[in-house]
This record gives C-alpha cells, sequence and structure tokens, in this order.
C-alpha cells in the first residue's frame, strides 16, 4: 500500500515518516530472492519514483536540498535501467500477442522475442553481477536515506497543496505543447502524470479538492500512454530490425498500431479535458 499523510498528523512529521518509508520499500526491493530478480528490480525502481515525486513536492528555492537528493535517486534507479528495459520489452511484447494476436505474423513473433532474449543475455552479461549490485545500492540508498532524514521539510498543508498544484501545471504545459502523433510527446505526459498520481495518493486525506475519481481517472491516464508508450517500442522494435515478412507487411504493421495510437491519444484527450483540465 502506497505510504499517505495522515490526516491529523503534522506535516513535517508525517512527510519525514513517509520519506523514510518509500526508502525502506525500495531498499527491501533489492533483497527478493534470485527467481524474484526481476520483479525486484521493477519494485525498486517504481519506489526511487515514488520517492522522487515526494521530493519534487518539497523542490523550491528555500529547499534545494530537495532536488539534489532527487536527481541523486534518479541516478541509482537508472543503474538498473538497462536490465529492466530488457525485461520489460519481452514483456510487453507477449502481452500484445495474446491481447492482439491478428496483429502479428507467428514467425516475426518469434524472430523479435528470440532477439529479445538474446539482447537481455547480452544485457546481463555487460551490466555488474546484480548480486553484488543489489548490496551496493541499497547501502547507497541508506545513505540517503541519512539525508533524507536530515532534509527540511514543511510545517503547514498548504506549501503541499501548493506544490501539487504546480504539478498539476506541469501536466497542463505538458498537454498544450503536444502534437498529434508526436510521441515523445505523450511519454512526456506519462512522466508529468506519474508524479501526479503518486503525489495524489500521497496527499490523498489532505487534498479536499482532489476527488477519488479524480485519482482513478489518473491510473486510467497513466495505463493509456503507457499502451501508447509500448506500441511506439513495438514500431520500432518490428519495422527498424527487419523482423516482418516484406515491406507489405511492415507497413500493414504500422499503420495498424499508428491506427490504435491514434485511438489512445483521443483517449487521453478526453480523460484529460473531462477530470483534469
Amino acid at each position: 500500500m502506497p505510504a499517505r499523510l495522515k490526516k491529523r498528523e503534522r506535516v513535517d512529521r508525517g512527510l519525514r515518516r513517509v520519506l523514510g518509508e518509500q526508502a525502506t520499500s525500495a531498499i527491501d526491493a533489492l533483497s527478493a530472492a534470485p527467481a524474484e530478480r526481476e520483479r525486484g528490480i521493477h519494485d525498486f525502481r517504481v519506489g526511487c519514483k515514488r520517492l522522487r515525486a515526494t521530493l519534487r513536492l518539497l523542490q523550491d528555492e528555500s529547499r534545494p536540498m530537495a532536488a539534489i537528493l532527487n536527481r541523486q535517486i534518479g541516478d541509482l534507479a537508472a543503474e538498473l535501467s538497462a536490465l529492466r528495459d530488457a525485461d520489460a520489452m519481452i514483456e510487453t511484447l507477449d502481452a500484445l500477442q495474446q491481447k492482439h494476436p491478428d496483429w502479428f505474423e507467428q514467425n516475426a513473433y518469434l524472430k523479435a522475442r528470440e532477439q529479445l532474449l538474446q539482447q537481455r543475455q547480452q544485457t546481463q552479461a555487460e551490466s555488474p553481477d546484480f548480486a553484488k549490485l543489489a548490496p551496493d545500492l541499497q547501502e547507497r540508498m541508506r545513505l540517503l536515506g541519512q539525508e533524507l532524514a536530515r532534509i527540511d521539510l514543511p510545517r503547514r498543508k498548504r506549501h503541499l497543496r501548493k506544490a501539487f498544484g504546480r504539478t498539476q501545471a506541469r501536466l497542463d504545459s505538458a498537454v498544450a505543447r503536444t502534437r498529434p502523433g508526436q510521441a515523445e510527446d505523450f511519454h512526456r505526459w506519462r512522466k508529468r502524470v506519474k508524479d501526479l498520481l503518486y503525489q495524489g495518493e500521497l496527499l490523498r486525506r489532505i487534498l479536499d479538492d482532489h476527488p477519488k475519481r479524480t485519482q482513478r481517472a489518473l491510473a486510467q491516464l497513466s495505463k493509456v500512454l503507457g499502451e501508447h508508450h509500448d506500441l511506439e517500442v513495438m514500431d520500432l522494435l518490428f519495422v527498424e530490425n527487419g523482423l516482418l515478412a516484406s515491406a507489405e507487411a511492415a507497413a500493414s504493421f504500422s499503420t495498424t498500431l499508428a491506427r490504435r495510437k491514434r485511438r489512445l491519444e483521443e483517449e487521453a484527450t478526453r480523460l484529460y479535458k473531462d477530470v483534469l483540465s
């Protein structure tokens, strides 16, 4: 269950508790058994994202340490990005093939999966030994946790409400600059939506004007934008690597994905306008 501020909890004490819980959760994720390594890496990276979303609530000119720690935690998560991305590509391919089997030529799907498995093996071979890397990351997160315990924190709820409003404004800005059909623009949406989603979970009991339906809409918007990103990755995988049987098959595949991406863009825009704008 995500860490949350309590309604009658003093703000600075609640934030101190949450930052500690989030750091501990990220550390614990890397203690997963070898068979659960992929899940552990995923949970560590998600834990870092939640922690960074909390720190972004605290970032302003009077609290420069929040921005410094935010970057340092991002650097820790990035050390596992190649391993996680290699796993995620295979998971995405399998999920799409199960959901939309008519999109894929069987031979192309098998070739793509074999290529991704080879890429994952190469990534694992070139990456530091996870059995050694995980304890190192845990220790560095513990040291960052000590810094988090000393960070200056606001005492009033109005500071957090104002900071949450800034996150909403950053999403509004990303939406305003979005060009239809531009995957990088929608990926920018996704980052801002994740921040708003995690911050909304954290502040749910002290944000009177942020109802549960808005939080559900954020979760759905994040899911829609995630699928949009996955389709872009798959298009690059199949077409750029020449995994389809012919130019006609490649064009048909790209057209199918483009049509689905347009529908997702329309759904994302509707969710934003109906609930968040």
